[in-house]
């Protein structure tokens, strides 16, 4: 057709139109037309234009049987098109293509394409299936692509199949707009009560997809569910999801397993999901390992480093202690005596030696009774009881009771290769109630989140993640330490009979054999008395009470909760397998070839003084094992 040809055409049709319209008002345009704008020209008026904003008709495709085409199973149904140009004179000859859109189940057309006859019709036969369907099929203009296409929709119903339409509801705390909502349906077993999310066996089919912005509820149709079936249908929503593993945060199930028969839909099934609670309540076994070498306040550093130097020079450090007692508190010119002092402290430590290389070694370097005393464990147990885990994960009203203390020692190992590869070697734990000490009890808040940052690659080998706000202890640090000096270090290096400073001192300074003057004797042993006493009472006050001493789990660096028990390491459950997370560790204690301490951290306070701006930071690590739910 030719562009003059369709200009005289379209004058005649808007002048037909013109004629027709009725005088009191203007009808809609017809179905199939456009309004085009004035096509504007820089010589003169528009080209085109249309004043009057009258309709401009297309070549276009219409509906020439009914749009929606409802048909049984094993049937046939026509579908038929008119193609009508810009003029509205149907079009012959031309060829319309078919083309099916969806999933027809079966289901097929007789021909790809067909000719338009005199009327512009074309007409495909649709040839259903057994199975129900619903599906599109769409037309278009083979010979003029400008032509919008048009679909009819087919609907196939089927005496031998009928569809599970399902309805997932959700109204806990947990969002899951983000979050992937999975619907499976299950021939065994019957009962929900039988049913283990964790192992749930082979699905017949499943639909997994994210919710629209308003979340749930959401709807799900499982079709083509052949005549005597029945089917339990569980829903799950994922809380976290990686390329190998999903964890599920919420779980539902019906097990109402209507009976699919004459083709009939049963009515809509409702699951209902209820949240699944990572397993972390019950009691947990915990130990912590503090480092306080660069944490201690200069007030109790002035006590503890002559304690620590005696452990580097004993003979002179005693020496030292008792002249300076002498004379301050007594008046007495110890100078004369110093050098009778130190030379049997030397030689009494000599003694001691007697060809003992490894106490030799520790009482000239000192640096592992420092160990000893700077870095100290705490033992106990994490109760996080079964109501204080919320829906979102929210830990409230957990306790934290630490029973015993304790410490590291090569001395407790059977050889120094061990104890410097076997960082548990050497541990050895006291209860404070044997040490006459309160054991220390604290609450704690925190909260279970899904660990997103999953990566096997980087150690991240864990799905969930413990945070624990930070919380007040109680620590008796200067009695730990006097026990620690007087009833561990003392009797391992010495004799169990040196269990004090006093006998410590009266072992390496004999008065009598100093002084022969019984006053003299009985300055001496007193001022051997106010040395020890003087050490144990600085001692029994350093003390890191509430306002003072403050742990916590960094917020970049939670604790992270295995699943694995005892060395493993790896990911918690095998690729693409669902589960619901039960929690055997709290961290690791392992040193692992590629990725370090496994161990939980740890975030320390320590106020220093009296002034809440003076806080020395600090870290220590722990771990913990479940011991029952």
């Amino acid at each position: 057709m030719t562009r003059t040809m369709m200009g005289r055409g379209l004058a005649l049709w808007m002048l037909l139109a013109v004629a027709l319209t009725p005088a009191c008002g203007d009808d809609p345009p017809p179905a199939g037309t456009q309004q085009d704008p004035p096509v504007n020209n820089d010589d003169g008026p528009p080209n085109n234009a249309n004043p009057n904003n009258e309709p401009m008709m297309m070549a276009r495709l219409e509906h020439a049987s009914a749009q929606t085409a409802n048909m049984a199973a094993n049937s046939r149904v026509d579908l038929k098109v008119r193609y009508i140009d810009a003029a509205g004179s149907p079009q012959a000859n031309q060829t319309i293509g078919w083309e099916i859109v969806g999933q027809p189940e079966g289901a097929s057309v007789d021909a790809l394409q067909s000719i338009t006859d005199s009327a512009g019709e074309a007409t495909v036969q649709v040839l259903s299936a057994a199975r129900e369907a619903s599906f599109q099929i769409e037309a278009s203009v083979v010979t003029d692509a400008g032509v919008t296409p048009i679909r009819f929709t087919v609907n196939v119903q089927s005496k031998e199949f009928a569809s599970y339409r399902i309805q997932v509801n959700y109204d806990g705390a947990r969002r899951y707009t983000n979050n992937n909502i999975k619907v499976s349906l299950y021939e065994t077993p019957g009962d929900c009560a039988e049913f283990n999310p964790l192992q749930p066996g082979t699905a017949l089919r499943s639909e997994k997809r994210r919710p629209d912005a308003q979340g749930v509820p959401m709807n799900f149709t499982f079709g083509n569910l052949q005549n005597g079936t029945q089917y339990t249908a569980v829903a799950v929503a994922f809380a976290a999801e990686s390329d190998t593993v999903e964890v599920i945060g919420s779980f539902g199930c019906n097990d109402e397993r209507p009976l699919i028969a004459d083709g009939e839909n049963p009515p809509v099934l409702e699951i209902n999901m209820d949240d699944v609670l990572p397993q972390v309540a019950g009691t947990w076994a915990v130990t912590s390992r503090f480092n306080l070498t660069e944490a201690l306040p200069e007030d109790v550093l002035n006590v503890l480093n002559p304690i620590l130097d005696f452990f580097g020079d004993p003979a002179g450090t005693l020496v030292t202690l008792l002249l300076d007692v002498l004379q301050d508190q007594f008046g007495f010119d110890a100078g004369s005596v110093q050098n009778v002092l130190q030379g049997i402290a030397e030689d009494l430590l000599e003694s001691v030696f007697d060809g003992n290389d490894t106490v030799r070694d520790i009482l000239t370097g000192g640096a592992d009774v420092a160990e000893i005393i700077r870095n100290f464990h705490l033992e106990g147990s994490i109760i996080i009881p079964a109501e204080a885990v919320a829906a979102n994960g929210l830990v409230t009203g957990a306790r934290l009771n630490y029973t015993n203390f304790g410490y590291r020692w090569r001395l407790n190992c059977e050889s120094d290769e061990e104890f410097e590869e076997n960082p548990a070697c050497g541990d050895a734990f006291i209860p404070f109630g044997d040490a006459g000490l309160t054991p220390i009890e604290a609450n704690w808040d925190g909260s279970v989140t899904p660990n997103l940052n999953f990566d096997p690659n980087t150690g991240r080998v864990w799905f969930h993640e413990l945070s624990i706000n930070d919380h007040n202890l109680d620590l008796n640090y200067g009695q730990i330490i006097a026990y620690l000096i007087e009833k561990v270090a003392l009797p391992l290096l010495f004799d169990p009979t040196i269990d004090s400073l006093n006998a410590l001192l009266v072992r390496f300074i004999d008065c009598q054999d100093i002084f022969d003057n019984n006053t003299l004797q009985t300055i001496c042993g007193t001022a051997i008395d106010e040395v020890s006493n003087l050490l144990r009472s600085q001692l029994a006050g350093l003390s890191l009470n509430s306002n003072d001493f403050t742990v916590g789990t960094f917020p970049e660096q939670p604790c992270a909760l295995y699943e694995q028990e005892d060395d493993e390491y790896g990911a918690p459950e095998p690729p693409n397998q669902s589960h619901t997370p039960k929690f055997k560790e709290m961290g690791k204690d392992i040193d692992h070839p590629d990725h370090g301490s496994l161990r939980c951290l740890w975030n320390a306070q320590i106020q220093s003084g009296d002034n809440p701006d003076d806080i020395i930071d600090f870290s220590g690590e722990w771990f913990g094992t479940k011991r029952f739910d």
